[in-house]
Parts: C-alpha cells; structure tokens; sequence
C-alpha cells in the first residue's frame, strides 16, 4: 500500500475562517443587489452562516458514513432533533473532525471546537444552535420503483431523512432559522430481521411461464407466458408455479456465472499484460484492474445468492408435497428429466456459493498485497478493506449453518480486524471507528449471526439456503 507524506490538515477552525470571509463577501453582493432595485424577504449574514454551517453538517455526515457505514444506525439514534449549540463543541454533529487535503489522516488532537479563544469567528458562531432530526421514509414518490400498488405506511428501514435546522435570535431579538432536508441510505442495524422478507421477492409469472416451457423445450410466447403454459398443460397452478420458480432461480444463477466469468477472464487478460510492463502507469493500470476483478468476484457471489434466496420459497413449498403425473399435468409429467436435472443442478450451486465468496475474498485480498496494493489508489483502499470484511462475515455466515463449523473463518476474521485496529489507530478517526464497530460485532460467532438478524435475517436465509441440497434431493425423488 502506498504510503504518503503526511501533511498539515485543514482544520475545521481554517475552515470556518474561509467561511466567514466567504459570508461576508456573499452579504456585500446581496447588499449591491438590493441597492440596485432587488426586493426580498429580509436575508442577513446570519441566513448566509446558517446556509453554510446546514452545507457542512451534511458533507460531514456524508463523509463520516463512507468512511464508517454503521454511523447511519448511530446518527439515526443520536438526531433526535435536541437543540445544541455551533460553538464549545456542545454539538457532536458539529465537531466532527474534516481533512481534505491528506485522505483523512488526522488525530483528534489536530482540530478542536471553535471557543472564545477562536476569535472573530466565535463570536460570529456563538448565537448559532444546530437541531438535526430523523426519520425513516414511509411512502416513496410515484415512479421511484416501490411496490406496484402498494399503500403501505410501513418506514422503509434503510432509508432515512434527515432535517439539519439552525437557529438563532436576530438584532431585533427575534428568533429565526434555516432547514434543509437529506435523504441518507444504510443498513439499520436495529432492525436485521427484515431482510429476508425484502430478498425473497416473488418472481413475476411471465418469467416463470417462460421458464416453464424452456424446460418443456417448447417456443416462449411473447405474452401471458404462465397463462398460456397452463391452458396446455393443465394440472396443479401452484406446483407447477413452483417448479417453473425453482428452474428461474437456477437458470438465473447460471446465468450470473456465465457472463461474470467471461468478465473476470477478459479482466484477469487485461490485468496480467499491465502487470507485465515495466512502467508504473501500467503497474497503477493493473491494480485497479485487480480490484475490478475482486468487485466483480464480489458481485457474481451477491448475485448468485440473491438469486437462489429468491427461489428458497418456492422450494420450502415444494420439498414436502407429492407430485404425481395428475398434479404436474400434461406437459410437466413428461417432462421430470429435465426438472430432476435442474434439482441437481440447483443443489451443485449451493456448494458452489461457498466457493463464489472465497473467490471474492481471495481478490479483495490479493488487490491489498504487493504488487497491486503498491500501485492501488489511497480513495481505494479503504472501500476494499470494507468490501474484504464484508465477504468474511458472508462467509462465516456460510459455515455456522448447522451442521457446518465456522472456527476458522471466525478466527481469520477476528485476525484480520485486529491488523487493521493496529494498523489505523490514531489516523483516520472515522475508518477506525468503524474497524471498532466491526470488532464488536465479531466479537463471536453467535454476535456476527445475531447481527444479520437470526429471526428473519439473512442469518435464517442463509441457513436455509445450506439445507437446499437435501431439498433438492426431495424435489427430485418426488418427481421419478
């Protein structure tokens, strides 16, 4: 990894400084405006501070939770909408440590809040208070992709609205303030058990209608494809939604598989011929090459599990019931060759998903080490490390399945964790809070499933998902 020379921050005091003589600028040219005929509702240099201390408390949460993702539960509990004041560091929010200028390597020590040993700007800053209210979104607009129909007032866990409010009294002894709004999207650590019900989202029946006669081998047609398979084949509508489900999931994943490793071949071409040029430019080319490999190692693995979660309601549905020629009707019953195939099939990958996630782990982790961690961008590195734990958690999530053993993988995580506290501690106050939080978490096996959720979760996903097999294998006898 590439190691910089460290510079001097730009402090959170240099900052205000630039922005009260920027607020003073802006006041001039207003006042020129007014003069010149501009008429308006009053607008002082207080509204103009105000504008500015709303932009900043939102780049700095911004900010924070790139760095620290579980600051979104965090800020979730701490906006609660109590007035604070900008100065004396009474306002957490306020007092967040900003550098802009060497990749956020900077300690505590190195910025402070702005008191009456601050100057001008103190007493510029001193009548100003910051509210900072949250609420999770109910109701999406029209269009914006929620449920077709649905009027449901349900918060939608992951998506939070915030209100950043200053107040101040004027001159005049009145009181006044600025809002804005901002919308923030997270994972809500209160609430794991929500997952699943969002992942298994039911596939639409034309798509399974045209599953249905590609395992028939017959010719899709181009509309009300479930409608018209039933009209010819006859039979149980819910069995035969099921299995037409169960060959979608499994033609899906292979599908994921396919064009996720023509990619990864055509990026491994590309990222060996940099590698081998003597130039830095080539070698700085390769890195990030090596860390789209990983990505799209990453994505074939989330993919790939997303879309077998997909089917697991189906196949619940399936694996206790007979299927009988009368119940899968005409064309189904001379077609359980091809549906058995798919229970194999279907069963394979679930093996083959363990070895999706250790692949992208492996990526991740190379893309971190020499070579490609000495050419790897510093604004990379960071999202990596997120990306590589991420995987370990997916992967102990994996093994701790009963009847599987997850020892290993909880050890190598804890490792991992503890190298990068040792490694970040006292540079980037941010990035090690969240390498804190991720320790907590993985302070043991049943915390890291307690985390994803075990009544709901993708904790109780993922531990159906390992029974699939023995699924499958029921399905299949079902259908000889």
């Amino acid at each position: 990894m590439k190691e910089f020379n460290r510079k001097k921050a730009i402090s959170l005091l240099e900052i205000l400084v630039a922005l009260f003589i920027l607020v003073m600028a802006g006041m001039a040219l207003f006042q020129s405006f007014r003069g010149s005929g501009i008429r308006g509702e009053t607008f002082s240099s207080e509204h103009f501070t105000a504008m500015f201390i709303c932009q900043k408390v939102i780049e700095d949460i911004d900010y924070r939770l790139s760095e620290n993702p579980h600051f979104f539960t965090e800020l979730i509990h701490i906006s609660a909408g109590e007035k604070k004041k900008i100065v004396n560091g009474d306002s957490f929010l306020f007092s967040i440590w900003q550098n802009t200028k060497n990749n956020g390597f900077l300690d505590q020590t190195e910025d402070g809040s702005i008191d009456g040993n601050s100057g001008k700007i103190y007493t510029q800053l001193k009548n100003f208070q910051l509210q900072v209210s949250s609420n999770f979104v109910t109701n999406l607009p029209a269009g914006s992709g929620g449920s077709s129909g649905s009027n449901s007032s349900e918060p939608l866990p992951g998506l939070s609205e915030l209100t950043i409010t200053v107040t101040w009294t004027d001159s005049g002894g009145k009181d006044q303030k600025y809002s804005v709004n901002h919308i923030l999207t997270g994972y809500n650590e209160d609430n794991p058990n929500k997952a699943k019900s969002n992942i298994e989202v039911p596939f639409p029946n034309d798509e399974i209608g045209k599953a249905l006669f590609s395992v028939a081998s017959m010719t899709v047609p181009s509309a009300n494809a479930f409608s018209e398979f039933m009209k010819i084949n006859g039979g149980d509508e819910s069995i035969a939604r099921n299995l037409g489900a169960l060959a979608l999931g499994v033609q899906s994943v292979l599908t994921i598989s396919n064009l996720a490793n023509a990619k990864i071949a055509e990026l491994e071409q590309e990222r060996d011929a940099a590698l081998s040029s003597g130039s830095n430019s080539d070698k700085e080319k390769a890195a990030i090459v090596q860390l789209r490999i990983a990505e799209k190692y990453g994505e074939k693995a989330s993919m790939v599990f997303l879309a077998l979660a997909r089917t697991n309601p189906y196949i619940q549905n399936l694996s206790s019931v007979a299927l009988p020629d009368n119940l899968l009707g005409t064309i189904l019953s001379y077609s359980t060759y091809h549906l058995r195939v798919v229970c194999t099939v279907g069963a394979a990958e679930i093996a083959f998903m363990k070895t999706n996630f250790e692949q992208a782990e492996t990526e991740y982790q190379k893309a971190l080490t020499a070579p490609y961690s000495d050419f790897l961008p510093a604004r990379k590195v960071n999202p990596t490390i997120k990306s590589l734990l991420d995987i370990k958690k997916m992967k102990i999530l994996y093994d701790s399945a009963p009847p599987l053993n997850a020892n290993a993988s909880f050890q190598d995580l804890n490792n991992s964790i503890s190298s990068l506290l040792d490694k970040f501690r006292g540079k980037e106050p941010y990035f090690y809070d969240f390498l804190t939080k991720e320790k907590e978490i993985a302070a043991s096996i049943t915390t890291i499933r307690a985390y994803f959720g075990e009544s709901g979760g993708l904790t109780t996903l993922m531990d159906e998902l390992n029974q699939f097999p023995n699924k499958f294998d029921a399905i299949e006898k079902a259908l000889r």
